[in-house]
């Protein structure tokens, strides 16, 4: 399954809600997730909701 990227994710789904979402020290609001460079206001297929 390929992940599905979406630069505006809705409120509570986004990549900073994310577990799989890796935030970058460089940058604030920029991270990884996937092996990919994204966004924290982005959201994906893969979203799971941090606990």
């Amino acid at each position: 399954m390929d992940v599905k990227y979406t630069p505006n994710g809705p409120k509570g789904r986004t990549c900073g809600d994310c577990v799989h979402f890796s935030p970058t020290k460089e940058k604030k609001g920029v991270g990884t997730c996937f092996g990919h460079d994204v966004i924290d206001s982005g959201s994906c297929n893969f979203f799971k909701k941090k606990q």
